[in-house]
């Protein structure tokens, strides 16, 4: 019998992981150039204005924000309790890509997701003078163990749901400019949080 569990374990812990690792993605169509997209969507200041989930990212000292290096906290709530975790810029090709780790989750609903780690990706792309996409996407990157894979298993169709309607407010955003009109408004409670 043990000889027999052994291997289907280890099987199931490889389909976890393989699910944990797939990039969870949502990409957006928004008509204005891609220079206002970057200039909008990398600005971290903005944030409170799209985000359903934080409430507001605040640059941490050291290198200025947004570039190689520099690492930023965001906060769920305004009072900066609830959640947080830090995003340090790894790479930035202007008006085109960004990459950030993010790490160091604090006061989330399960204690294990401490020490998760992820690469969260930015892809701007020039459609024409006039039209651009957005696309966010992130995956678990380590360590694999098994508290925090089990931790993580809800997490991919949250995250692409809240990677949908940040997009669809940013995209309101940079379109609408002045007159904007938040589409999905901030949420006071997700499944992420501490109960």
């Amino acid at each position: 019998m043990k000889k027999i569990l052994i291997p289907i374990i280890a099987i199931l812990i490889l389909l976890t992981t393989l699910y944990l690792n797939r990039q969870v993605k949502h990409t957006v169509t928004i008509n204005k150039p891609i220079s206002e997209v970057w200039r909008y969507a990398s600005d971290s200041t903005k944030a409170t204005d799209w985000s359903i989930y934080f409430h507001h990212i605040s640059p941490l000292p050291g290198i200025e924000d947004g570039k190689i290096g520099s690492v930023r906290r965001c906060y769920r709530r305004a009072d900066e309790s609830g959640a947080t975790w830090d995003e340090e810029v790894l790479v930035v090709e202007k008006e085109k890509y960004r990459q950030l780790r993010t790490y160091n989750l604090q006061n989330f609903n399960n204690p294990v997701l401490k020490d998760a780690v992820f690469r969260v990706h930015q892809i701007y792309e020039k459609i024409d003078e006039n039209t651009s996409k957005l696309t966010f996407a992130s995956e678990y990157i380590g360590p694999m163990d098994l508290e925090i894979i089990k931790a993580l298993l809800p997490a991919a169709k949250e995250t692409e749901r809240i990677f949908k309607a940040n997009l669809e407010n940013i995209k309101a955003a940079i379109e609408q400019g002045e007159n904007y009109q938040r589409p999905h408004p901030y949420e006071e409670k997700n499944i992420f949080d501490k109960q």
